[in-house]
């Protein structure tokens, strides 16, 4: 059987050497987390390019984590090619944590005391929720299917121990991912002018 025409060797490298890096940051502790993950008041403070580093880390179950996100990477890349992918986990991924810390941001003004502005944003889990987003919006039923039980995987662990920012950013990014494969597809369907 051959593979459908959304896959390609450049979309499945791109697949891989993500979750090699995410595995490599893992298992080696190098760079130190820390220096990864993003914050309201490291963006702030002009680490703009952490709000990118911060979707390399994992926080808590490594294994399962990265095993889920590779499914769900996957089934986004068979289902939408690699360039869609990679637009809905840039925009879920970035769209998420802006809207969140702009929230947080409100939020500061109002009573500092209301919000942690140096706590670490760092987790594949907004990429993973955006493309979860994305395929319950972009597949059929049985797709639906598996996204909920790929969500029930990847974020059910998770979920208890988790921030509100990040439960806050999960569901924001789950979101923007179902509206930009929407918009995606829509574009794709508009006849040529």
């Amino acid at each position: 059987m051959r593979p459908p025409p959304t896959i390609t060797l450049g979309g499945v490298v791109s697949v891989l050497a993500y979750l090699a890096a995410i595995t490599a940051i893992e298992a080696t502790g190098r760079p130190d987390w820390h220096l990864l993950a993003a914050s309201p008041d490291a963006v702030a403070h002009g680490r703009v390019w952490t709000m990118l580093s911060s979707g390399l880390v994992v926080e808590g179950l490594a294994s399962v984590q990265v095993a889920v996100l590779a499914a769900v990477l996957g089934l986004a890349l068979w289902r939408f090619g690699a360039l869609r992918l990679w637009a809905v986990a840039i925009a879920a991924h970035l769209g998420s944590a802006l809207l969140a810390y702009a929230a947080v941001g409100v939020l500061w003004l109002v009573d500092a005391s209301l919000v942690d502005v140096r706590e670490p944003d760092y987790g594949i889990s907004a990429v993973m929720a955006g493309e979860l987003g994305a395929l319950a919006a972009g597949g059929g039923r049985r797709t639906a299917l598996l996204v909920g039980l790929l969500a029930l995987a990847g974020f059910g662990i998770g979920l208890a121990d988790a921030s509100t920012l990040a439960n806050a950013e999960h569901l924001l990014a789950f979101a923007i991912g179902a509206l930009t494969i929407v918009l995606l597809d829509r574009r794709r369907l508009r006849p040529a002018v």
